[in-house]
């Protein structure tokens, strides 16, 4: 927070600073993904620059510059070096692609504990510019009946689709040890895929349709897959309160990977039922997908698959569990 300058508080997909004495606004949004450059680095480094964009996307802002703090082991080390140059060669694609130059940066190597290297982590640290400032949106559910919408594909086919599906599968079925879930798990999945051109297809889309005016909150898809960006938008922020709602997925999608599944060039967005056939419209034209999931409603999280109640949670068990989770984490 910036004295009486900040427009939007922490929270939300980015942070927005007012220009005083301006219409204007910057937004300023940080993300990098270890795990995924772990795997592919290039890749990874791309997806890093990709969703740093996006963030500044879903609160209404144009990305326009980029920093960055690259953090690796022992450079000595051939196969660090090399996860180094692949990390470079992404960021310069990603940023080429989304024409958001690298204006400086640093590098941190040596992270090591008993010869053994952190994750290779480039992180970005990204700028945009919302004009006017009324445009800024939050990343939340705001009124009942307002309509949830996911731009973008549900899933993407392949090899990633196959391995969340296969190890949580695996892991419920108590088949891969125990200890704490979600890393045992995560650490098993590959990068997921990306593609610049659809992921900037997306982000065009959604900024085109909060400058119409059609789109009243937005939240990108990412870390925890779709069901979390469902219920981070479920839950309260400020004076916004927690509000529930009713999703229905059809039966034709794999359960494990629909709701878990970290694919990108995704984004939920809110908007009113009257500018539904405009925001598909819009989609249209940019060739992309724009699928309806559900509604704003109540205060449970109910999501369908076909007529099977897959999740039925109150949300303010939801946010207590989300809120609560690092402290709990060191309780433990």
């Amino acid at each position: 927070m910036v004295r009486t300058n900040t427009v939007q508080l922490p929270g939300a997909d980015a942070a927005v600073i007012r220009i005083k004495g301006t219409d204007k606004a910057l937004a300023l949004s940080l993300d990098g993904n270890g795990r995924y450059c772990r795997y592919e680095s290039r890749l990874g480094a791309q997806i890093a620059v990709a969703e740093a964009c996006r963030n500044l996307v879903c609160v209404g802002a144009r990305p326009l510059a980029a920093t960055n703090c690259l953090n690796f082991g022992n450079p000595e080390k051939p196969e660090t070096m090399w996860q180094f140059s692949q990390v470079i060669d992404g960021m310069a694609d990603a940023c080429r692609h989304f024409e958001t130059p690298i204006t400086g940066g640093n590098v941190s190597f040596y992270n090591e504990t008993l010869g053994e290297g952190i994750y290779p982590t480039p992180v970005i640290g990204m700028v945009g510019l919302i004009q006017p400032v009324s445009q800024t949106r939050g990343s939340w559910f705001m009124e009942e009946g307002h309509l949830i919408v996911l731009l973008g594909k549900m899933v993407e086919e392949g090899e990633y689709h196959q391995s969340v599906s296969q190890t949580l599968a695996e892991f419920c079925n108590g088949r891969k040890g125990s200890g704490d879930f979600y890393t045992q798990w995560v650490n098993q999945l590959p990068c997921p895929p990306l593609s610049l051109e659809l992921e900037a297809r997306v982000q065009k889309t959604c900024l085109e349709g909060i400058r119409a005016e059609l789109i009243v909150s937005a939240h990108d898809c990412s870390d925890g897959g779709l069901a979390v960006a469902l219920a981070e938008m479920s839950f309260s922020h400020f004076r916004t309160p927690p509000f529930g709602a009713e999703i229905e997925f059809p039966e034709d999608f794999t359960v494990e990977s629909l709701l878990f599944g970290e694919f990108q060039s995704r984004i939920l967005v809110t908007l009113e039922r009257k500018d539904l056939l405009c925001l598909q419209t819009l989609a249209r034209e940019n060739s992309v997908d724009c699928l309806q999931l559900g509604h704003v409603s109540g205060s449970h999280l109910s999501v369908k698959f076909g007529k099977s109640l897959i999740i039925n949670e109150p949300v303010s068990a939801l946010e207590d569990a989300w809120r609560g989770s690092i402290s709990r984490y060191f309780q433990n």
